[in-house]
């Protein structure tokens, strides 16, 4: 994600539309999850799905499947938020022209982030 931030309009700025190249290829990808997600929203509706370890535990019944995906979920959305967090605190260092430190940015969006997910009722997801 913080690619798209910083990359993408400098390709776009220096290809002009040929950075859309890689547009044809998100059609295979979202005609493909049109496909399934109907059936799967289906499928979670009547077994109470809540993740998509419940699915996998639910197929498998495997112990050891369900913590590997578990882990593999967890590790990938803290370097995702980590990303997140870097690129965020990046912008505001840049759009305070340096008064904000990337690290204070990073914190103040984490905290905000946090304060409105509280303050939205979400905390009791995270439960």
């Amino acid at each position: 994600m913080a690619s798209i931030i910083t990359n993408t309009p400098t390709d776009i700025y220096t290809n002009g539309f040929a950075a859309f190249a890689w547009l044809p290829a998100m059609l295979f990808a979202v005609l493909g999850f049109l496909l399934i997600a109907a059936r799967l929203s289906k499928i979670s509706a009547i077994r109470n799905y809540s993740s998509p370890i419940d699915f996998l535990n639910d197929r498998y019944r495997s112990r050891t499947m369900r913590a590997i995906t578990g882990s593999v979920m967890v590790a990938t959305a803290v370097v995702f938020m980590a990303i997140m967090m870097k690129a965020a605190g990046s912008l505001i260092e840049v759009m305070s022209v340096g008064t904000v430190s990337a690290l204070k940015g990073a914190i103040g969006v984490g905290v905000l982030v946090l304060s409105l997910n509280y303050w939205a009722d979400y905390h009791r997801l995270l439960l």
